[in-house]
């Protein structure tokens, strides 16, 4: 039993994982001029910025609203997301609306 609870565990967090994916894209077309692009490789996501203030200025935004970022230690115009572990489909909702709030303060 515990094998197949951690197995559908992994499917449920890769659901949160696209389902976050989809957000930051949506996010990404609606705020173009300051999101460049993002991508993601396994549980990594990568915020491109238009330069180092915006990636500065989004990290700012976000712990103003209670989420931590951690910006590329060679470019601060890369901004990365690491989502936990322990994930829901409401960890996700709000971490879409508190991005889609510090792109809106930075357009």
């Amino acid at each position: 039993i515990g094998q197949l609870h951690r197995r559908h565990r992994a499917i449920e967090f890769r659901k949160f994982l696209d389902e976050i994916e989809r957000n930051v894209a949506t996010l990404q077309g609606r705020y173009p001029s300051v999101l460049r692009s993002a991508r993601r490789a396994g549980m990594m996501f990568a915020l491109d910025f238009a330069d180092a203030d915006n990636g500065m200025r989004f990290l700012a935004e976000m712990f103003l609203r209670g989420v931590l970022v951690v910006a590329s230690s060679q470019r601060l115009d890369i901004i990365k997301l690491y989502p936990p572990l322990i994930l829901d489909s409401e960890h996700v909702s709000t971490f879409a609306e508190r991005m889609e709030s510090a792109l809106r303060a930075m357009s």
